[in-house]
């Protein structure tokens, strides 16, 4: 059981009364110091989850009134709902990591280790082949029998077929890596066997196919890894889409500033109504999508594919009439130009994600 405080505040040694909850100066709660587990509970909830009046507050502004939660915040009411960047950031680390989860479940890794052994079983039968034939060689040369070569070699050809593929495009042999290069020169592709891609370490193979170029060098060796290491680099990615979100969404927040420059609002305004609609948006996916994902994944089933198709187009729907409602609630425009700035918007953040893409994953290719 908690104990209140008689005359200071633990924390800052300041004097309080002793009726007092808070100390008024640093605001911690007046007690002695000794906490119950209950207590020690009910302080994780309320300070790291906010699991209290505040969340079903919140998330039911959210997703029944749209845009009024970003109104509510700029006349004024801060305590009664989650602050927007803590709300983003627990909706952006609860959608990850169910997509993580779901993306675990499609196991990559086994397709490459499939393909390996693969490739280990077919240099076994070569190495044999070659084998045989060195001892089939050597009894060649111990005999005078002109006829036994002939008859060793169309015994052995159907076996030198399978294995050899004699005939086939040489190209299947091999994969194409790209080269990467700072300048005008020295661009283009490196063909690296099968066998070697998926068996050899990269330090190895660009010694072995003798690439020179530092920025080669490392594409190269990047590539293997991440083709050796696919679960591996998933996580990486995934790790990194909030630091992307987080630079993306102040971007686009600046393009919302641009849209909407005739209606004299700042910039924090529009940030924040960029950050209340991404928490809807992974929340909502959270809820209606995910879900799906995560069971088709673990049961591979058409039934369950082809609704979760449906539900997903639907959701898609379903948010695009939301963000439509937002938008014409906080910026207070009519229907025809809240619908015609919905479009720019559109276009616009489709392309800004599609860059802030690309460079985060040139940039996990590069640093995995």
């Amino acid at each position: 059981m908690q104990e209140f405080s008689k005359d200071i505040c633990n924390n800052c040694q300041l004097p309080i009364q002793e009726t007092d909850k808070y100390c008024h100066a640093c605001g911690q709660k007046n007690i002695s110091g000794k906490v119950t587990v209950r207590g020690l509970l009910n302080e994780f909830f309320d300070n790291y989850l906010n699991l209290n009046a505040k969340l079903p507050r919140t998330l039911f502004a959210l997703f029944f009134k749209p845009g009024k939660l970003t109104q509510e915040y700029f006349v004024g009411k801060h305590q009664s709902y989650l602050r927007p960047i803590r709300l983003f950031g627990v909706s952006t680390i609860l959608f990850l990591a169910l997509l993580a989860f779901q993306m675990s479940k499609q196991h990559f890794n086994e397709d490459i280790n499939e393909i390996q052994k693969n490739i280990l079983a077919e240099e076994n039968k070569r190495a044999l082949l070659t084998k045989i034939d060195s001892s089939f060689d050597f009894a060649i040369s111990q005999t005078s029998d002109l006829n036994i070569e002939s008859v060793i070699d169309s015994t052995l050809q159907p076996f030198r077929d399978m294995v050899f593929h004699e005939g086939r495009d040489t190209d299947f042999d091999t994969i194409p890596v790209s080269l990467f290069h700072i300048g005008i020169t020295n661009s283009g592709t490196v063909n690296i066997k099968k066998e070697d891609f998926f068996t050899m370490s990269g330090k190895d193979l660009v010694e072995k196919y003798e690439v020179t170029d530092f920025w080669q060098r490392l594409t190269v060796m990047q590539t293997v890894k991440v083709a050796q290491e696919t679960d591996g680099f998933s996580r990486y990615i995934i790790g990194l889409v909030p630091w992307m979100l987080f630079l993306m969404i102040p971007f686009f927040a600046m393009i919302l500033k641009l849209v909407y420059i005739r209606r004299k609002q700042f910039y924090v305004e529009h940030l924040v109504f960029a950050f209340h609609g991404h928490a809807f948006i992974f929340i909502f996916l959270l809820l209606f999508v995910v879900p799906f994902q995560i069971l088709n994944s673990v049961y591979d089933n058409p039934l369950i594919d082809s609704v979760g198709g449906k539900v997903q187009m639907a959701c898609m729907i379903g948010i695009s009439i939301y963000l439509f409602v937002a938008m014409k609630r906080f910026y207070g425009q009519s229907t025809r130009k809240t619908l015609l700035k919905f479009f720019i918007l559109f276009f616009t953040y489709i392309f800004i994600f599609v860059a802030f893409s690309a460079l985060f994953i040139l940039a996990s290719l590069l640093l995995f």
